[in-house]
Formats: C-alpha cells, sequence, structure tokens
C-alpha cells in the first residue's frame, strides 16, 4: 500500500508516460492519472570561462539534447549541502558575481526538464584569482628584460603578453 514507484535502467534522454491507478479488492479505477518526463543526463564539459577576477567566475557547459533548463548550486562552506544559485536557467554559460577572493568554492550545475533536475549533476572546483601585483623588472639589457611579480594563490599558470610600441619618428 505505498504511494511511491521507482523505475531503474530507463533510457537517457527517452520520454516516458506513466499512469497511476487507484485499487480495491482487484479492482481497479480505470482512468488513472498520467505524467510525462524526459529522463536526464548530466550536463558534458563544464568548464570554467573568462572572466575570472577576484570576485567572480564563468561557467560552461555542453546543452543535454533532452533538457530544457539547468540549475546552477554551489556547495555551502563547511556544510554538506548546496545552495541554489539559480533554476530553471535557458543557457549554457553562466557568470557568478559576489565571490570571496582567493576561495575555492564546488559548483554543480544539472540538467532539468520542466523543473525537475537530475541528481547527478556535473561539478568543477574554481577559484576567484587576485591580479598581479608587484610587477617589477628583476634584470634588463639591450635585448633581454626579466619580469618578476608575487604569486597569486590558486593560479596554475601565468601568461605574459609582449607587444612593441612603435615610436613613429618624423
Amino acid at each position: 500500500n505505498s504511494n511511491q514507484f521507482s523505475a531503474k535502467d530507463l533510457d537517457i534522454g527517452q520520454e516516458y508516460t506513466f499512469r497511476v491507478f487507484v485499487g480495491i479488492n482487484d479492482v481497479f479505477e480505470t482512468n488513472g492519472l498520467a505524467i510525462n518526463f524526459k529522463t536526464l543526463e548530466p550536463p558534458k564539459k563544464l568548464r570554467l570561462i573568462s572572466p575570472i577576477t577576484s570576485s567572480q567566475i564563468g561557467l560552461k557547459w555542453n546543452p543535454v539534447k533532452s533538457a530544457n533548463c539547468y540549475k546552477i548550486e554551489m556547495k555551502v562552506d563547511n556544510e554538506n549541502r548546496f545552495k541554489e544559485i539559480l533554476t530553471e536557467y535557458k543557457n549554457t554559460k553562466y557568470i557568478i558575481y559576489g565571490l570571496q577572493s582567493g576561495i575555492s568554492n564546488l559548483f554543480r550545475v544539472s540538467s532539468g526538464y520542466n523543473g525537475v533536475y537530475e541528481t547527478l549533476g556535473s561539478e568543477i572546483i574554481a577559484c576567484t584569482l587576485e591580479n598581479v601585483k608587484e610587477l617589477k623588472i628583476n634584470k634588463i639589457s639591450s635585448s633581454l628584460i626579466e619580469l618578476e611579480w608575487n604569486k597569486v594563490q590558486g593560479a596554475s599558470f601565468y601568461s605574459v603578453q609582449q607587444r612593441k610600441i612603435l615610436n613613429d619618428k618624423k
């Protein structure tokens, strides 16, 4: 006499109809109540995109064919739960603002269909980044320059842009 049912091993991305009938003494009512839904897979290739600053992070993921919305969540520090940032989101990239500088955060994006979301989601750890500070020249000669800057917590690499400034001599 349970009012719950679970179906396992359903095909991902497949639309299903389930109909529930009520019965008593082996006799069932004839109409039942039906619900349609699609099974969902988590978004694939969740990744960071620009801009990443001291207070914001950009996320992007591949669209899920059977989904019509997404939910974005962030793990709450020292708790075993996620906080919803956004639900019913229709795009596949999002910029999260107002983050603490230099702090790693765990983000989860779940695919949804008509406001119901799959339970696994895709997760990524991301850290906001401070700008480089204290840029200085260590060594300079006629054809060489050596630069140094402070290490930025959470950075896995640095990129240096070199541009030649042309002086117009008239």
